[in-house]
């Protein structure tokens, strides 16, 4: 990982646990403007509340009001949220309902230390399946707004909702069915631990909460939310003193819950990035390090430029993979297509069984992704040298390798 350039070079220097002399040669080496070309990068990457408050003095004055316009509304928002949070708790308490926050609201309440602000950009809570309606009509009493027509795929959470200056993702599973972490919902309560703020308020395990962050930014993400998931992966690997990682029960974790690659390359990221410490045999007992490709795609997607085709799903990306024609008509197929389930969340007074409904909901979900994406798809296909071709063509070989198969 020595080749990243002297912005994203700094930018992991600085966040990092413990600097080498090397380390510290390169900020001390930093122009005025290079600073601030890290400012700006950490800012875009969801950590620039992150930055020790002592490169305040190596800063220019644009760069330092830029940050600290940035620490304070980040101190704003996390307020907001977690205020949020505890209202929706509190707003069904008496029915005995119990909430996990996930996420960024469980990091920034129980794992960060006190002196570091993690940034948010909405609220995850994980409930039991049967309170999914119950958690729901709760938001709605505080002013959360839903869209019960949305064309996304949701097989672990509710359609988003929102309201001013907030929002909130209720989820009853991690994840996609099928998709990493495939955690069990039962499995992940048995060992929730209280975050106490609130008698009906909880946090994953950490062991859980490091799957799951691991998971989310390498398969759901593909890498491309920047440091952010790197520096909470940090932050569960050292933990508060009283939950540290049990390092045994994480591998074991990972590997019934199909994460051991992702988890593989999260700890490989924050160790070589950010100096986690991470044990030497934990690599090699879930499964060993990636191939170069895969780690330089890794990298490539932590920091590389984000053309348009962030936009675009992973599953849309892998049209492009190399795959046989008929196979990639099967795959646009399988995502235009909803789960029978969501199609009957969405229209309650219909028969989910109905192929009439079903092949209407398909056309109109056909219709919105190639408004959406056609046009970037199209000149993806046709630029194979592109920004955006490249950027795809990480994401493919990043994929491919997450979901058990070799480098696409």
């Amino acid at each position: 990982m020595s080749d990243l350039g002297r912005i994203p070079t700094g930018l992991s220097a600085v966040l990092r646990s413990a600097r080498s002399a090397k380390h510290e040669a390169l900020l001390a080496s930093l122009t005025p403007t290079e600073w601030t070309e890290v400012v700006e990068l950490a800012i875009r990457q969801g950590v620039g509340p992150q930055l020790p408050p002592e490169i305040s003095e190596k800063l220019p004055a644009p760069a330092r009001g830029q940050l600290a316009e940035r620490v304070a509304f980040a101190v704003e928002r996390v307020r907001r949220f977690r205020e949020e949070f505890l209202n929706l708790a509190a707003a069904v308490e008496p029915e005995g309902i119990e909430i996990v926050g996930l996420k960024g609201i469980h990091l920034a309440l129980a794992v960060y230390p006190p002196s570091v602000l993690r940034e948010m950009a909405d609220i995850d809570v994980l409930v039991r399946r049967q309170n999914i309606e119950a958690v729901k009509e709760a938001a709605h009493r505080l002013g959360f707004q839903s869209r019960p027509d949305s064309m996304e795929r949701r097989g672990h959470h509710l359609d988003p909702l929102s309201k001013p200056g907030a929002s909130l993702e209720i989820h009853w599973q991690l994840a996609e069915p099928g998709e990493p972490p495939t955690a069990p919902p039962d499995a992940l309560w048995q060992h929730v631990r209280p975050l106490g703020e609130a008698g009906n308020i909880f946090g994953l395990a950490p062991e859980d909460a490091l799957i799951h962050v691991c998971a989310h930014a390498a398969y759901s993400h593909h890498l491309e939310q920047g440091m952010r998931p790197i520096c909470d992966i940090r932050a569960l690997i050292a933990g508060p003193s009283a939950d540290r990682l049990d390092w045994d029960r994480l591998v074991s974790r990972a590997r019934e819950w199909d994460s051991s690659r992702c988890v593989i390359l999260g700890l490989i990221l924050a160790r070589d990035l950010l100096g986690a410490e991470v044990p030497a045999d934990v690599i090699a007992r879930l499964g060993g390090p990636p191939p170069t490709p895969v780690v330089s795609a890794a990298v490539g997607q932590v920091f590389g430029q984000k053309t348009g085709t962030h936009r675009i799903s992973g599953a849309a990306g892998q049209l492009f993979a190399g795959s046989s024609p008929l196979a990639r008509l099967r795959s646009a197929f399988q995502r235009v297509k909803l789960p029978p389930e969501q199609i009957a969340a969405m229209y309650p007074g219909w028969s989910r069984g109905t192929w009439l409904l079903q092949a209407w909901v398909m056309a109109r979900r056909g219709r919105v992704l190639v408004k959406r994406y056609g046009w970037i798809l199209m000149r993806t296909a046709l630029r194979p040298r592109s920004p955006e071709a490249r950027h795809v063509a990480r994401r493919n070989t990043l994929g491919s390798w997450v979901r058990g198969g070799d480098p696409a």
